[in-house]
C-alpha cells in the first residue's frame, strides 16, 4: 500500500520532482560534488 501510494504521489508531484532534481544538480555541480544517481 505505500509503494501504491508513493507511486500516485510522484505522478501527481513529478513536475516539482523534476524541478528539484534541476535546482539539486545545479547546486551541487557548481560546489564540486559527485552526483550519485
Amino acid at each position: 500500500m505505500t509503494k501504491m501510494n508513493r507511486c500516485v504521489t510522484f505522478t501527481l508531484t513529478a513536475d516539482d520532482y523534476v524541478a528539484a532534481n534541476k535546482l539539486f544538480i545545479l547546486k551541487y555541480s557548481t560546489s564540486g560534488w559527485p552526483l550519485v544517481c
